[in-house]
């Protein structure tokens, strides 16, 4: 729009300067510009040139796009491509050591245990407690047991991830 605007403007100031040179000879009746052949291929060249660079812009911008998402897929299977490796690890060398730790645990409970049989038959031998109460200590300590290993599990996993993700911060730095 401002564009049509400033053609009117200079249009009309053309004419205007004509008329003031040429004089009323001038007018022929139907006030067109008078354009040259020069500036014709000038015009035809900025109208070329305005197409390419509209066209041109209107690329960039869906080849920012493509590259913001591009990004972003990349990013993803980084991501998930770091998890995949982390649980082929963790099964590959590193379940094996949870598994020990885990067999330590239960050589652990194996001999509490046996220690709270014998104070079971101590007491019971005593007869300080009834078999109910006793049975229910059993259970109650094979839970905790279990509570346990699977806490300590659970402790070295979350600490594997949190030195691997260190190490990923460290990498990217």
């Amino acid at each position: 729009k401002k564009e049509d605007e400033r053609k009117l403007v200079n249009k009309g100031q053309r004419n205007e300067l004509q008329m003031d040179v040429f004089g009323d000879d001038f007018d022929d009746g139907n006030n067109e510009e008078i354009i040259d052949e020069e500036e014709l291929l000038l015009l035809k060249e900025m109208k070329e040139c305005k197409r390419d660079y509209r066209d041109n812009y209107s690329k960039l911008k869906g080849l920012k796009q493509e590259l913001v998402n591009s990004q972003t897929m990349i990013d993803a299977n980084k991501e998930q491509l770091i998890i995949q490796f982390e649980s082929w690890y963790l099964e590959e060398f590193e379940h094996s050591d949870v598994l020990a730790r885990a067999k330590i645990d239960m050589n652990e409970v194996k001999s509490r245990q046996l220690q709270s049989n014998e104070n079971q038959r101590t007491s019971q031998a005593s007869g300080n407690k009834n078999s109910w109460s006793q049975v229910d200590e059993k259970e109650d300590a094979l839970e905790d047991e279990d509570a346990m290993i699977y806490r300590r599990a659970k402790q070295s996993v979350d600490e594997l991830h949190r030195a691997r993700k260190f190490e990923r911060q460290i990498k990217l730095k």
